[in-house]
């Protein structure tokens, strides 16, 4: 939601702003973006420790309900973070690309791409 308005403030936008707002524009931009980045790290954690307890065993057979419930949510929420990286479109052209637009594209992309491994 906060990126969504910060690409309908065309906060994404390079703009020759010289006002008193243009650090607070390019902090807010880059916070909303930051986001989804920082989100799809904390995922690839969430799922290396899960591995880890995977390849460590089971302790008792009621451990393997708790097991498949986890990579349940796991999946779940890897799917609704690959959803939102494909869903962030910028609406600009690959030649009028800002530097933001252009850090958002990459970041995005490599969110996708670890997420997806």
């Amino acid at each position: 939601m906060a990126f969504d308005l910060s690409v309908k403030l065309s906060l994404h936008q390079s703009v020759n702003d010289q006002s008193i707002f243009s650090e607070a524009r390019k902090r807010a931009w880059w916070m909303t973006v930051w986001k989804q980045y920082v989100l799809a790290e904390e995922t690839l954690v969430s799922a290396t420790l899960f591995l880890t307890s995977l390849v460590g065993g089971f302790q008792t057979k009621t451990a393997i309900p708790k097991l498949q419930h986890g990579a349940q949510k796991l999946q779940e929420i890897i799917d609704v973070q690959l959803k939102t990286c494909e869903s962030i479109q910028l609406g600009v052209a690959d030649t009028e690309k800002s530097p933001e637009s252009r850090v958002v594209s990459c970041l995005t992309t490599i969110s996708r791409m670890r997420l997806k491994r």
